[in-house]
């Protein structure tokens, strides 16, 4: 019987040349040969006519007469400033001021507020820029809303144990009383009030007293069966506070939805 004829095997790999190509190309198997001259992959070519984009020099006078146009006097001056302290407060307080525009101009969330809340209450007590710290506050509870913003900005002051942030959080939330109205959650507050009476920084019982005078504006005598259980002399300041507060109205609230109802009846 004649042996049966075997097909000859596939070499493993090929050399392959063709004329012209400077790059042998190895090829395994059935995968097809390729040839690569040399040069490697041409770039597209660039349109000679097309003029290179450069950007424009400006001098110093257009560069201070743009930045005007969007910064304050004080801030350009801190900016530029040689002590680099003073370029910190300008920096700062540009910050607290570009807060203030995307909270007056744009929706802002309860998580973005959240965000950025506890290095706002760090600067309170600022001797520099706790006023803006205090602007930017104001801006946000206007985004959203007072009794959030007030009990937030009251737990993170006591948490930091900061007494100047503490008195001035407190000051804060009395003024921002007087803007929003009583738009406030009351127990929560009084339970932070407590603290405030229980410091030992005249400061912060000062500032406790006056928010305590300003609540009674809005609630009354019966404010004062939240601190029954207090001692007698904490008990006789609350009294004297009371007594200063008692014919004074509250004020018409500028900000928040209950200034808003107000022009809305006026209109």
């Amino acid at each position: 019987m004649p042996e049966p004829t075997h097909a000859p095997a596939k070499p493993n790999s090929a050399e392959i040349k063709k004329p012209g190509s400077a790059t042998t190309v190895k090829t395994k198997g059935s995968v097809p040969a390729r040839s690569v001259r040399s040069g490697g992959v041409k770039k597209a070519p660039v349109d000679a006519g097309e003029p290179e984009f450069k950007e424009q020099d400006l001098s110093e006078e257009d560069v201070l007469e743009k930045a005007s146009e969007i910064l304050t006097d004080d801030v350009i001056n801190g900016l530029g400033s040689s002590n680099w302290k003073d370029r910190l407060v300008a920096i700062l307080k540009l910050r607290f001021e570009i807060l203030c525009y995307i909270a007056d101009n744009a929706q802002i969330s309860h998580i973005a507020v959240e965000s950025c809340l506890s290095d706002v209450v760090d600067k309170i007590g600022d001797s520099k820029n706790g006023v803006h710290a205090g602007l930017a506050l104001t801006s946000l509870a206007s985004a959203t809303k007072l009794d959030y913003i007030s009990l937030e900005v009251l737990n993170l002051a006591f948490n930091q144990r900061n007494p100047k942030n503490q008195s001035e959080a407190l000051i804060w939330v009395s003024n921002a009383i007087k803007q929003f109205g009583l738009k406030v959650q009351v127990k929560e507050i009084i339970d932070n009030l407590k603290k405030g009476f229980s410091s030992t920084n005249p400061g912060v019982r000062n500032a406790a007293l006056a928010l305590v005078g300003t609540m009674y504006m809005y609630v009354g005598k019966s404010l004062r069966s939240f601190f029954e259980d207090e001692k007698p002399a904490l008990l006789q300041q609350i009294d004297s506070e009371f007594e200063k507060m008692k014919d004074i109205k509250p004020p018409v609230p500028m900000k928040g939805i209950a200034a808003k109802a107000i022009k809305s009846r006026c209109c």
